[in-house]
């Protein structure tokens, strides 16, 4: 198995839909479940998305189909209040991986080559986020020298 990293196109946006919507329902995320039309809210928003310069858009193709993909962005941070000096700054958003390629590289390659990508656009810092519960995401990123700096917490609202 090769993983041929490159940026993504038009094209790829059906298989990294299906792809993410598939793992979002695997993952009972915190009790948020998916929009009855979450792959067509999906394939709009990527579409979109394509198109944006700030965005780095990464696939993993494996024997001819996408076997993984990473979505980014690049731009300018300002801190709300605007308390603190604006940078630049790389987010990168997922990460995902199909089942049966987990576990063979294909996220940190994934990773490497959009940290490579960021920097060159001038990043000063990358963060991502990643489920606390998912010890092969934590592992990705300590090796790639991230560590953690707040940590979200959620409740379920009501009575």
């Amino acid at each position: 198995m090769d993983a041929a990293i490159r940026g993504w196109t038009r094209d790829d946006v059906p298989a990294i839909g299906a792809l993410w919507v598939d793992a979002l329902g695997d993952t009972g995320l915190h009790g948020v479940g998916l929009h009855a039309d979450a792959p067509g809210r999906l394939r709009s928003w990527l579409l979109d998305q394509v198109r944006e310069r700030s965005v780095v858009g990464l696939v993993a193709e494996v024997d001819g189909r996408v076997g993984g993909f990473l979505l980014g962005r690049v731009g300018e941070w300002d801190s709300i209040p605007p308390i603190t000096r604006p940078g630049r700054v790389g987010l990168v958003d997922v990460v995902c991986v199909a089942a049966e390629l987990r576990g063979r590289g294909v996220g940190s390659r994934l990773a490497a080559e959009a940290v490579g990508k960021m920097e060159a656009a001038g990043a000063e810092r990358i963060e991502t986020t990643y489920d606390p519960g998912n010890p092969a995401a934590a592992r990705l990123w300590e090796r790639m020298g991230f560590r953690p700096s707040l940590r979200r917490a959620w409740r379920p609202g009501g009575p």
